[in-house]
């Protein structure tokens, strides 16, 4: 099955790739699709978690509630950025796609990501659907902490993060029943948020609220920017090298290894 799972990220790269050259239209709304869905994630997650600002697993609770988010873009198409690590780079280097594929997913991907996590926001801000936000919602401390924190620390931040989404993409590749799809998928979503490690496109919807609700010293579009760029890098690490550059390894072809001569010999 894990070989199988392997073979179907290198088919889904070739895929996505293919959409990218000849529908251009049709990717960039689906990376919109994901931005957005991650958005509704955040807004859901902190309007929960702010709920148990002063109850012990406060980020438990609020992960838990953001993991509905990645189960929607699964389940409803989306062009996730940091999944497309994984995606791309397992492509790339099992030869269905050239890196070029690999630079152009990446790159519309992700910004397609951030248009939608944008007009989630402004329907948000909108809506007023998240009520009163001030210093001392968990929203506001949460995103404080992130753009206060160190270039190298949210670089690994971001590489612990991705290599759980990845593994949530990945897992449920290897069973066909639909409830355990869900749950393998949700799991780790729940322990990178209740971690506080850096997903990207999460963060653009939570600097995007923030911004707008409680600017300040500690929370300004440099911050964000600044963590944006290291905890995209650190994705990029993790779900690229980490789980696809491992798993692409372990399941080498055989013209790839020395393991199937290895194997014969014995």
């Amino acid at each position: 099955m894990e070989k199988q799972a392997v073979e179907y990220m290198e088919e889904a790269a070739y895929k996505k790739a293919t959409l990218l050259r000849h529908a251009f239209g049709h990717y960039a709304l689906r990376s919109i699709v994901a931005g957005f869905l991650i958005g509704i994630g955040v807004v859901f997650a902190f309007s929960v978690g702010n709920m148990f600002i002063d109850v012990p697993g406060t980020m438990l609770f609020a992960g838990m509630s953001f993991s509905v988010a990645l189960v929607f873009i699964v389940w409803m198409g989306g062009e996730l950025f940091t999944s497309n690590t994984m995606y791309l780079y397992t492509g790339a280097k099992r030869g269905r796609v050239d890196w070029c594929d690999l630079t152009a997913v990446w790159g519309i991907s992700w910004f397609g990501n951030l248009v939608g996590a944008l007009i989630l926001v402004g329907l948000v801000i909108g809506a007023h659907s998240m009520g009163d936000v001030d210093t001392d919602h968990l929203l506001s401390v949460v995103a404080a902490k992130k753009m206060g924190g160190e270039a190298l620390a949210i670089f690994l931040k971001g590489i612990l993060c991705n290599i759980l989404v990845c593994i949530a993409i990945f897992m449920p590749l290897k069973t066909k029943n639909d409830v355990a799809k869900i749950m393998l998928t949700m799991l780790p979503v729940v322990v990178f948020f209740a971690a506080g490690f850096e997903h990207s496109i999460a963060n653009m919807g939570i600097f995007g609220l923030v911004l707008y609700y409680v600017p300040s010293e500690a929370i300004n579009v440099s911050l964000a920017l600044h963590n944006l760029v290291f905890a995209t890098l650190g994705n990029i690490v993790g779900g690229a090298l980490f789980v696809a550059g491992t798993y692409v390894h372990l399941n080498a072809k055989p013209a790839d290894t020395k393991i199937e001569s290895i194997r014969q010999q014995a």
